[in-house]
């Protein structure tokens, strides 16, 4: 600033800085804006869901490849059970209990990464002996999906953990961006669309965010797709999540949608979550063929959403009924089999189902 003249150096300076301060505290001013309308916007998502233990029909798939090459395949219509949002096991109060289940036989390969994740087991455990599989897909999904309202962005007390970014899309839509400061629990990134009106979410899209895999034993990144829908009485539903990773050579595509917005409120006894839950993860695969051709519209629409990944239905029919009738997987841990564990509750669990619904 050599040109300007001495005596106007100083107002010249003054200036500058006033104007870089300015759009400073603009900047600023907009970035609390941002996270205050997305604090009213995840706290109106917490006041409109669902706090009580609700129950309805879904449909369940999921499917892996191992170095680009089918791995397994198991699909489900069945129950979705909420035990509600306060349950003691926070990333266990959704479960999924199949009615009609289909399971592929698992690869070489599929076993040969069981066969090393059981190994990194032992070391941690020694009590734990093997598994004849992992656990059904469907509870990590779920997690995952519980990990966003607990300790992601659909949790209001954890605003301020992330940088907020709005906009207007439309008259009806709005998008918030959202991408984690640290990442101290986990990293999410994504955006959050909700209706201008209402203030109500109506879907969640997160390029990255925690997956637990199995076969991995432990954390790794993905992504999940959750829509909701809104009840006439302004309540927020829970109606498809879609996601899924890539780790390594694994890769994985899972999802869940609701038969219907015919959701029922349930009263649970502590004893009866406890069930349900270890039913959800160590279920029997009960399979009928021909209830399967009811369900062709949802699995048409499935397919359309993951392009051509998924096998044919018909090829898999016979590995289908091999596993009518048998559990899931089993674990023997302390030289006890789950099988027979749980011997019991596979007796039970249809009168479980039976009362839980009666009784609502």
């Amino acid at each position: 600033m050599d040109f300007i003249p001495g005596r106007f150096r100083n107002y010249v300076i003054s200036f500058f800085l006033i104007v870089i301060w300015s759009n400073i505290s603009i900047c600023a001013q907009e970035r609390v804006t941002d996270r205050l309308f997305s604090m009213l916007v995840i706290e109106n998502y917490n006041k409109t869901s669902l706090t009580t233990p609700y129950a309805g029909n879904a449909y369940y798939f999921d499917f892996f490849e191992i170095n680009n090459e089918f791995a397994a395949y198991t699909d489900a219509k069945g129950i979705l059970v909420s035990l509600g949002p306060d349950y003691r096991i926070a990333l266990n109060s959704l479960v999924f209990l199949p009615e009609n289940m289909r399971k592929s036989r698992r690869s070489e390969k599929w076993e040969k990464y069981v066969e090393i994740s059981d190994e990194n087991r032992r070391a941690e455990h020694p009590a734990f002996d093997k598994s004849t599989d992992i656990e059904p897909t469907v509870v990590v999904l779920l997690n995952a999906f519980r990990r966003i309202e607990t300790i992601g962005p659909l949790n209001p007390e954890n605003c301020r953990s992330f940088n907020w970014d709005a906009l207007v899309l439309s008259e009806t839509t709005n998008e918030i961006k959202f991408i984690s400061k640290r990442r101290r629990t986990g990293f999410f990134e994504g955006s959050v669309f909700f209706n201008k009106k209402t203030n109500i979410i109506d879907s969640i899209h997160l390029t990255s965010t925690v997956w637990y895999s199995r076969l991995h034993n432990g954390i790794v990144e993905g992504w999940l797709r959750v829509y909701f829908t809104e009840t006439p009485e302004g309540k927020t539903l829970l109606r498809q999540i879609t996601g899924g990773f890539k780790k390594e050579e694994v890769m994985l595509l899972a999802g869940i949608i609701m038969l219907n917005n015919d959701f029922r409120e349930i009263v649970l006894g502590n004893h009866e979550s406890s069930d349900l839950i270890a039913y959800s993860q160590y279920p029997v695969v009960n399979y009928n063929g021909k209830e399967w051709s009811d369900y062709k519209e949802i699995l048409d629409r499935i397919k359309g959403t993951c392009a051509t990944k998924l096998p044919d239905m018909h090829r898999l029919s016979k590995e289908f009924e091999y596993h009518n009738g048998k559990p899931y997987r089993d674990v023997i841990h302390h030289g006890i089999s789950t099988v027979d564990r749980y011997k019991d509750l596979y007796l039970r669990i249809d009168t479980i189902l039976k009362n839980i619904f009666l009784n609502n």
